[in-house]
């Protein structure tokens, strides 16, 4: 008897800031691109609530400081469940995929890290609620990039269309990569890049190209110049790339891709 085939999962990290919104409706669209289930995830952040219930907590907000009240906090992350469940719901029914909903209470890094080792692919909103433009990375993104056991999806709401680009090695997560970048460039508008280097470029080239063609994909080909963060932030610039999609490889293991990701104003794709 043949064992099960374990169900393909798109775990998707909703606080219900408006960019993990927008993540929900990348999710829903990877889901049935893989054939998987969309999985929304809140977490009721227990650090934030425990805060709540110290004396004199309050939060400084333009310099007017609010005293934390634990049941108006309770109120606040009703309301941001709800809007993430209904998120959830319509992206999933829009999209005819099956979806599910979880709320879950404790710590957001170590919740979502450990619903992630079920999922095939997590998804988050880049910075969540950060307010300071100049953060690019949320705490929450540089964990999941960092830590998670699945691949990561860092979406960027304003980059939902443009060029996709691919940082292709020939590694086993490189070819992973392409599926990934095959069921995005199927859903929405602009080019395909494909980025490479190494000591055969025409030989990882044909492969490259051999296995989109069996995607129905076509693809550009660029051979990278370098390979610090600068370096291929550089090329993905000059390709106008708006969503990057990188392999976690023993190619790339001496890249800080977290950094490269910092580097970057546009949804980031770490595939492993």
């Amino acid at each position: 008897m043949s064992a099960p085939t374990r169900r393909r999962i798109v775990l998707v990290a909703i606080d219900a800031s408006p960019e993990s919104l927008a993540a929900v409706e990348m999710a829903a669209r990877f889901a049935a691109s893989l054939n998987a289930e969309l999985r929304g995830m809140f977490v009721e952040d227990i650090d934030l609530l425990r805060a709540a219930e110290l004396p004199f907590a309050s939060v400084v907000s333009f310099g007017t400081a609010t005293p934390l009240d634990l049941s108006s906090i309770e109120r606040e992350l009703r309301r941001r469940e709800a809007a993430a469940q209904r998120a959830t719901a319509m992206a999933g029914d829009r999209l005819q995929v099956e979806w599910s909903f979880h709320v879950v209470r404790g710590a957001v890094v170590r919740e979502i890290l450990k619903a992630a080792a079920e999922a095939e692919l997590t998804i988050a909103g880049r910075a969540g609620w950060t307010v300071r433009k100049s953060v690019r990375l949320g705490t929450v993104s540089r964990s999941l990039l960092e830590q998670s056991p699945s691949s990561v999806f860092l979406a960027e709401r304003s980059a939902s269309e443009g060029p996709l680009a691919v940082l292709y090695d020939g590694s086993p997560a490189s070819r992973r990569a392409l599926e990934f970048a095959a069921a995005l460039v199927r859903e929405r508008t602009g080019l395909l890049f494909v980025l490479f280097d190494g000591v055969n470029p025409d030989e990882t080239r044909h492969e490259a190209e051999a296995l989109l063609a069996g995607f129905g994909v076509s693809a550009r080909y660029r051979f990278l110049a370098g390979r610090s963060p600068g370096a291929l932030a550089e090329s993905l610039l000059k390709v106008g790339a708006r969503t990057v999609i990188a392999p976690a490889s023993p190619d790339t293991a001496e890249l800080n891709l977290a950094a490269l990701a910092e580097r970057l104003s546009c949804s980031f794709l770490l595939v492993r």
